[in-house]
């Protein structure tokens, strides 16, 4: 089955946070993450510009720090992060409500990769592409409200 086929058929997949719980890792004062979270904590509880501005700055910040700059899976979730926070930011009251709900489950499963000891190659894995597809269907679904192609959202989220 084509990519596209199999993500078109959940444009209207809602993305769930039930499991998400972003108290289950409690970061140590001097983790790189306790800022992010602190900011991610923030929009879950209300979307500001200036709170989107703090998330942009964050992220860039953590890009560029020794222990992400090389290691692929934490540039994925950054870049992820950092592409629906501009997303958010452009369309404000008019994001899509899954755009907020994908932020949190980013989050959460990139601190649950960097904060669990005995997490293995393939479960880091399983995460990933899943949240990858995520980020391609919440893609489809904002090209689906805006009437236009998925090619032209990868500007937008």
């Amino acid at each position: 089955m084509d990519e596209v086929d199999d993500l078109t058929r959940f444009l209207d997949e809602d993305f769930g946070t039930e499991d998400v719980d972003l108290f289950e890792f409690t970061s140590e004062q001097d983790s790189p993450l306790t800022q992010l979270k602190s900011i991610i904590l923030s929009l879950d509880w209300e979307i500001t510009n200036e709170t989107l501005q703090d998330l942009n700055d964050e992220i860039d910040h953590l890009k560029h720090l020794e222990q992400f700059e090389n290691d692929k899976v934490s540039q994925v979730y950054l870049q992820g992060l950092d592409k629906i926070g501009h997303y958010i930011q452009t369309e404000g009251a008019y994001a899509h409500p899954n755009s907020i709900k994908l932020l949190l489950t980013l989050y959460y499963d990139f601190e649950k990769i960097l904060s669990s000891e005995h997490i293995s190659g393939a479960e880091i894995t399983a995460l990933l592409k899943a949240d990858v597809r995520k980020f391609k269907i919440l893609q489809h679904q904002i090209a689906q409200k805006h009437g236009t192609t998925a090619a032209a959202t990868e500007e937008v989220a």
